[in-house]
């Protein structure tokens, strides 16, 4: 098969000591395509990048590596890493695109290979593998090797972007959503305005719902929950009806005299010190300006310090 023609992916299987990448992180090029996903960049993904190009003229549908992160690799991390590249069998490229579990096996004949993966409904798709495997395969945690009766697998399994929603797509809310997006959070934007809440303004990644009260208790409110809608009533009216329900981070857009009236309003509802020391606002990293977009870069900066753009397992 032609190299352009093949569909290929790379894998870290191991990683040892200091490395910019972590096991599970993948990059994949389509046939004839450009390279998506990223290991981390700099020379270790350059070399990956020519390690995958290569299979074709190799004749095998895969490769295992490893790669000292020293002076001879131009990179002083001091790590190793490990990692397959593999090109994909035609017949199995629709599944290695869908999310979930996928397994590779490291021990074959002509190298690494994609095997299969599981549904969502939990069946193998692929070749046959043992039961034991498949089984093993949906109670891994987190994407690694399983070495079953003297073979390696590498079971890779996908990430959950954490959830966020997003009350507000106008200027702020349309700066927050892509930049959030594309620090790994699964955004959810609320407004009812159809002409502000576009995919346009807030990016195709974006889930995007023209209602600006808050769902029901299904399904539960995500870890974040932003506030930054056209009217001060609204923000008001959401914060009543989120300040008691489980967030680890419930931020509002506004002035400190905004605050200020706010949280009297709140405690003379009936809401205690507890509730209302959850809150933050002015959300974000105070000083770094009032435009939309360092608005923006604040409040990420405010989430990426408290970690909660760090993806979990499935």
């Amino acid at each position: 098969m032609p190299e352009g023609d093949l569909d290929l992916v790379v894998l870290v299987t191991r990683v040892l000591g200091s490395a910019p990448t972590a096991v599970g992180d993948s990059m994949w090029r389509p046939g004839g395509g450009a390279w998506q996903g990223t290991v981390g960049g700099g020379q270790l993904e350059w070399a990956l990048h020519r390690i995958g190009a290569d299979l074709a003229r190799q004749a095998v549908q895969g490769r295992r590596h490893r790669i000292a992160l020293g002076q001879a690799s131009d990179q002083c991390c001091g790590g190793v890493v490990e990692a397959i590249a593999v090109a994909l069998p035609p017949p199995l490229k629709a599944l290695a695109a869908q999310t979930g579990i996928h397994i590779y096996g490291l021990d074959g004949p002509k190298g690494p290979e994609f095997l299969g993966g599981l549904d969502a409904r939990g069946l193998w798709r692929g070749a046959a593998v043992p039961a034991a495997l498949r089984e093993a395969a949906s109670r891994q945690g987190d994407s690694g090797l399983i070495t079953l009766d003297g073979v390696t697998y590498f079971v890779h399994v996908p990430l959950v972007r954490p959830p966020l929603w997003l009350f507000g797509a106008g200027h702020v809310g349309a700066a927050l959503a892509p930049l959030l997006s594309g620090l790994g959070f699964a955004v959810e934007a609320f407004d009812a305005r159809c002409e502000w809440n576009t995919a346009e303004r807030l990016g195709p990644a974006v889930t995007r719902r023209l209602q600006s009260e808050a769902p029901g208790d299904d399904p539960p409110v995500p870890p974040s929950v932003l506030i930054a809608t056209h009217s001060h009533r609204l923000d008001f009216t959401l914060l009543c009806g989120l300040l008691n329900r489980p967030t680890r981070y419930l931020g509002v857009i506004g002035s400190r005299s905004k605050a200020e009236i706010f949280r009297h309003r709140l405690a003379a509802l009936g809401f205690d010190d507890r509730a209302l020391s959850r809150l933050r606002m002015p959300m974000g990293v105070p000083g770094l300006g009032k435009k939309p977009l360092e608005v923006a870069v604040s409040v990420a900066a405010e989430l990426l310090a408290r970690g909660l753009h760090k993806p979990c397992t499935r």
